[in-house]
């Protein structure tokens, strides 16, 4: 589990710490200040052997892709641009600089005759040499250099099935922004002891509810049906957004294996303010049950308020983190346990 966070040149964030991560984070903040990109940057530490492909992921999400109209994202706008300036490496690794994940590019060329060839790289190319610029991913052993003129993440590492992959992250848009299928999720719980805790997180918003599966619905391929008490069954979307919401919320927290990290930007979205501290109940719960860490994102005052009820009941587990930003400088301050409950006793604004 990450206990804090330091991100050097990544994106937005030329140098930002956050003293503490709690086994579930909540962060907070104005709009623009960053909280999606620290899910980003916390999804990238956590990935494994996948950086590659989170790193696609992340830029096709943003369509920031290179300007001659391919569909080839731009891997150098992972790293921080200030002014018409750009650095070529990022750092993500806890506050003490332990456990560092490194992304640089560099030059690449073939080195020697045709029977001796060997592959160097360096900050800057021989002249008269074909060379192409790499992403280069290092933690512990490196991983091959990624091209940057190529689908290097579909090339290089194949896409992660979500109960292979150490992190997982839920958009605000929902897993379809990330091109997951809630009905792949779906298949690997069935049947299993998480089945009933995913019907028990859909029970939050309507009790009635029995058991759910997954159906053929016309050219939309597998959606998730319900069976209410006494009712024939219907779609899932047909009892709101806040059905759907919990259910990848529930889906992600039992998908991520043991030791896992589960990413949700803006956890409440869709969701009722009269739900959110039985949902959060259901985060704190299963993060604890399952090993799991959570780190989400809102602008709500009733997600914070309902986050530091449920906390209450998870001595030093929830954490709120607060971004601020002024000019191109982005800072943090983290709150706990009495802290926190002082916060939210007082209306003291935080978001």
């Amino acid at each position: 589990m990450l206990g804090s966070l330091r991100i050097s040149g990544f994106r937005a964030f030329s140098d930002l710490t956050v003293e503490r991560l709690g086994r579930v984070t909540l962060v907070v903040g104005k709009n623009n200040v960053g909280k999606t990109t620290l899910l980003e940057a916390v999804h990238l530490h956590a990935s494994g052997i996948y950086v590659g492909h989170v790193a696609h992921q992340v830029l096709e999400r943003r369509d920031e892709y290179r300007e001659d109209g391919s569909e080839i994202v731009d891997l150098e706008r992972l790293f921080h641009r200030d002014n018409g300036s750009s650095s070529d490496s990022a750092t993500i690794s806890e506050a003490s600089g332990n456990r560092a994940l490194e992304l640089t590019t560099a030059w690449s060329w073939w080195e020697g005759d045709d029977d001796r060839k060997q592959r160097r790289q360096g900050a800057i190319a021989p002249e008269g040499v074909a060379a192409e610029r790499v992403f280069i991913v290092q933690r512990g052993p490196p991983i091959a250099p990624l091209p940057l003129s190529h689908h290097s993440a579909a090339l290089a590492l194949r896409r992660p099935e979500p109960r292979d992959s150490p992190s997982l992250m839920l958009p605000s848009a929902g897993f379809r922004a990330s091109g997951i299928d809630i009905a792949d999720l779906w298949d690997d719980i069935a049947l299993t002891e998480h089945e009933e805790r995913v019907i028990q997180a859909l029970q939050i918003i309507e009790p009635s509810l029995e058991r759910i599966s997954m159906i053929k619905a016309g050219r939309a391929g597998r959606t998730a049906a319900a069976k209410l008490h006494g009712r024939v069954r219907l779609p899932l979307r047909s009892l709101g957004d806040g059905m759907n919401r919990i259910l990848e919320i529930a889906l992600g927290l039992v998908s991520i294996g043991r030791g896992g990290t589960f990413l949700v930007d803006e956890i409440d979205s869709g969701l009722h303010f009269t739900t959110l501290r039985d949902v959060w109940r259901l985060v704190f719960a299963s993060a604890a049950i399952l090993d799991v860490q959570v780190v989400a994102t809102t602008h709500s005052w009733d997600c914070i308020e309902a986050f530091q009820q449920a906390a209450v009941d998870h001595p030093d587990s929830g954490v709120l983190v607060r971004l601020q930003r002024e000019g191109n400088e982005f800072g943090s301050a983290t709150f706990a346990d009495e802290d926190l409950a002082i916060i939210t006793r007082e209306s003291i604004e935080v978001r």
